[in-house]
This record gives C-alpha cells, structure tokens and sequence, in this order.
C-alpha cells in the first residue's frame, strides 16, 4: 500500500535521523510535524533530542574552531564557528518550540525554562524574550516583562507583538510618546492588532 503525502514526509523524515544520527534538522522538522498532528508528546520527545544533538554539535564546532585558530587555520575556524552558531540557532528554535507547546498544555513553569534555555543557545533569539515577557506579565513582573519586550524588540525591529505590550506597559505619565510610536509600529507591521483601548488613549 503505497503511502500518502503525509506519512512519506514522516517516513523520510525517520530515515534521515536513522543516516545521520548527529543531524538535529530532521529531528525538528519531524516534531513539527507532529505538533500539526498533535501529537504532542512525541513532538516534545524529538524537540528535546534536537536541542540536545544540535547543541552537542555546536560544542563540538566551537572546539575545533579553537584548534584551527591555535594552529593559524583562520579561514577554517571561521567556517567552523558559522556552523557552530547554525546549530546553536537550531537548538533554540527548538527550545522555543518546546516552550510554546509547554504554555498550551499550561506548563508555564516548564515553558519558562524553555524559553529561557532559548535565549541562552541563542541571545539574539527575539521570540523567546517574547514569550518570557508575556510568562512575566501573566505573573505580575511588569518591570521584568517591559525589559523582556524591549530586549525582543532590539533584537528583532519588526516583532509586533513585543511592540503592541511596549505600547501598554509604559505609563501615560512617563512617556506618551514613546508608547504611541510602539502602537504605531505595531499597527504598520500587523492592522490586525488595532486595539480600541489604544486607539483611545492616543487619540
């Protein structure tokens, strides 16, 4: 019986982790794939092994990097350290995933953990300061959720989101201006976070 489009995907998908076991690519595109089937436990499992492998290979790019700079192999090196922050970027695409899956099963202490690990694997990681502001908002830290926001949108310009909280948190009474920018922002980035509270604030 021949197999559908769907399970051909998930089949190659298999194959690839079974050549190349130090490969994370497969293992995270095979979990969202699975988070689309909702088969969210096995999403987690092969998410948690992306992090794991891609952050081992990463490791282990940075240590040749190493050697090749001691013995004046410049170009190598640079090479080395290219793909060693590749892997790092992977690992924490991954980590996010996992967070995100985490908050919509209501884990959000699990969830911070993996944002946070996010943002570890990769500093320059804007989603996973995101979605830490919006875990610190829900538990009342506005001062540590307002950092978060700032910090993803200095690290990704275009985050609506992270632009329309900027626009809420900061206090009338401290910079008007500066929130209506982040509204304005916001709105030119994505119309579909208009927001009729701001819209009256600002006029």
């Amino acid at each position: 019986m021949p197999l559908s489009s769907p399970d051909l995907a998930q089949y190659h998908l298999e194959r690839a982790i079974a050549l190349d076991p130090d490969y994370a690519a497969p293992r995270y595109h095979l979990a969202l794939y699975l988070k689309q089937q909702e088969r969210v436990q096995e999403a987690l499992r092969y998410l948690g092994q992306a992090v794991a492998v891609a952050t081992r290979g990463a490791d282990a790019l940075a240590a040749r990097a190493t050697e090749y700079n001691e013995n004046h192999q410049f170009e190598r090196a640079k090479r080395c350290l290219h793909k060693s922050q590749a892997e790092r970027a992977l690992a924490a695409l991954a980590s996010c995933e996992m967070g995100l899956i985490l908050l919509g099963e209501g884990q959000s202490a699990e969830a911070e953990k993996r944002f946070t690990q996010a943002v570890e694997s990769d500093p320059t990681h804007a989603d996973a300061y995101y979605q830490l502001g919006r875990i610190a908002l829900e538990q009342g830290r506005e001062k540590e959720a307002r950092e978060l926001f700032e910090k993803a949108v200095d690290m990704d310009f275009t985050h609506a989101p992270a632009h329309l909280e900027l626009a809420f948190l900061i206090p009338s009474d401290e910079d008007q201006e500066a929130a209506r920018n982040h509204y304005l922002i916001a709105l030119d980035l994505d119309a579909s976070l208009r927001c009729a509270e701001l819209e009256k604030r600002f006029g």
